[in-house]
């Protein structure tokens, strides 16, 4: 993935964040390998966000039980979750 394509993720997720949660919230991004463009990045907007590098099993929702385990959830109303990922060019 380029930076100038995470740039356009990162932003994107900015808007619709803002939009579903207006008040301050707690962001944890889990990915699959460790990546410095996208830790500054995610970094630059939200600052307090956790970042985990965790296997890829699981499909999507590997990760997802893994932060479960990560945090007491006795300290949230709600979770959100999100998942997004590479589309695969399509062969012609």
């Amino acid at each position: 993935m380029t930076s100038n394509n995470l740039a356009v993720i990162v932003k994107t997720a900015r808007e619709k964040l803002k939009i579903l949660v207006p008040n301050s919230f707690d962001l944890f991004v889990t990915t699959t390998s460790k990546d410095e463009d996208i830790e500054s990045l995610v970094k630059q907007h939200y600052s307090s966000a956790k970042i985990w590098v965790v296997p890829n099993k699981g499909y999507d929702i590997g990760p997802f039980f893994y932060f479960l385990h990560q945090i007491d959830l006795n300290q949230y109303d709600l979770v959100l979750k999100i998942h997004t990922k590479k589309k695969k060019k399509q062969e012609t």
